[in-house]
């Protein structure tokens, strides 16, 4: 399937969800955030995100099962990560992480790839990728075994597609 041509209809929600609001930059909220396969949406940390109250966003309730117990909320922020100067450039991550208590930052690995027509590719000994709608490539960092969108990060640093691809074990046509 070609990506470029994917239905983005999940940004299109994002914003009927989220009000016309001011966004911050991700990285104004944390220096790294997961790119979870295990979590259905985005998380953000109380404690990271009280700087940028002023642009949190009632949502309807939302509960979770965390490894702290259960918490609920009703409050997201509305973020934003341009990738201009990348491989990717004029394209825009778009997250509005829940806010909990007490979490690291996590950006939803399955609402990208089944709501918002992005792809996920990690093959054996090569690095993990993001996949746009827009068809860019982007490697993603690893702590360990996680995969890692970083302040600092691959995918800020790569702006040659052969190395990306060689990388990752991917090439886009």
């Amino acid at each position: 399937k070609d990506f470029r041509q994917c239905d983005v209809r999940g940004n299109r929600a994002v914003a009927a969800i989220l009000p016309s609001v001011a966004t911050a930059s991700l990285f104004d909220l944390d220096n790294e955030w997961i790119f979870d396969s295990g979590c259905g949406h985005d998380l953000v940390g109380l404690a990271k995100a009280r700087f940028w109250e002023r642009y949190f966003v009632s949502v309807p309730k939302a509960r979770f099962d965390t490894a702290n117990g259960k918490t609920e909320t009703k409050r997201a922020v509305a973020l934003h990560l341009p990738l201009e100067g990348t491989l990717g450039e004029g394209s825009t991550l778009l997250a509005n992480p829940y806010v909990l208590e007490d979490t690291p930052g996590v950006l939803s690995m399955g609402l990208r790839c089944l709501h918002r027509g992005y792809a996920f590719i990690w093959l054996p000994g090569k690095i993990p990728c993001l996949i746009t709608n827009e068809g860019y490539l982007f490697p993603l960092d690893l702590d360990g075994d996680i995969p890692l969108f970083k302040r600092d990060g691959r995918w800020q640093k790569v702006n040659d597609l052969d190395y990306c691809s060689r990388e990752c074990g991917v090439k886009l046509v």
